[in-house]
């Protein structure tokens, strides 16, 4: 209980994440969605780099362009594509 009332009068916000200078962070499918606006708080609390799992270059490249963007600063050096263990055409 003691808990419940303690979130519910300190509700969560990406301005409780605290600095992650030096780390590094392993996304899937950070090209859109949910994850591209994680990784938009991980380089606003100064992540040191982004690995993006995917096999689409081009929407990772648009990406790196978005984060840019939100940022405001060049993300480029900071994010690496690599591609996922199987091809999009032999799923499991």
């Amino acid at each position: 209980m003691a808990s419940i009332i303690h979130n519910v009068l300190n509700p969560w916000s990406a301005s409780k994440i605290p600095s992650l200078a030096g780390k590094v962070a392993v996304v899937t499918g950070g090209n859109e969605g949910i994850a591209a606006a994680f990784i938009t708080e991980l380089f606003k609390h100064d992540i040191a780099k982004v690995i993006i799992a995917s096999n689409d270059t081009a929407r990772h490249a648009d990406a790196v362009k978005h984060f840019s963007k939100e940022v405001g600063t060049d993300v480029s050096s900071k994010v690496s594509l690599e591609p996922l263990l199987l091809p999009p055409e032999n799923p499991c």
